[in-house]
């Protein structure tokens, strides 16, 4: 929507199998590489803002944000194409840089990123 009119690059490895006739497996690495732009507006602060906050003024420059990896899990309950199926996610991101430095991640939040979820799904 054009908030902060900069760049994120993610790059990613992936691995995918199938892990018998009902499981699909993927794992992936990610980096995430952002401009100062985007830096500054998710994770700097400007005067007004640390006033409002509490927090310290800060300024960060763009570069590498984070490092990640993450992992889906898939299992068919009808062992067809077509049915119900069980899946996972879960993954962890670590913030770095200047993004990791920022008192909205290391006082507010924190570096480490965690995320997960199951479900049931239907293919059809």
């Amino acid at each position: 929507a054009g908030a902060h009119r900069n760049h994120i690059i993610t790059p990613a490895l992936e691995y995918s199998t199938l892990a018998g006739n009902r499981t699909f497996l993927r794992l992936a690495l990610s980096a995430e590489f952002t401009g100062e732009k985007y830096a500054d507006y998710y994770f700097g602060i400007t005067p007004v803002g640390a006033g409002a906050s509490g927090l310290a003024t800060y300024y960060p420059d763009g570069g590498l944000a984070s490092l990640g990896s993450s992992v889906l899990a898939t299992y068919s309950l009808s062992g067809r194409r077509a049915g119900w199926s069980l899946f996972g996610v879960a993954s962890y991101k670590r913030l770095q840089g200047d993004i990791a430095a920022s008192p909205i991640a290391r006082n507010v939040g924190s570096p480490n990123q965690f995320f997960g979820t199951v479900g049931l799904g239907y293919t059809f």
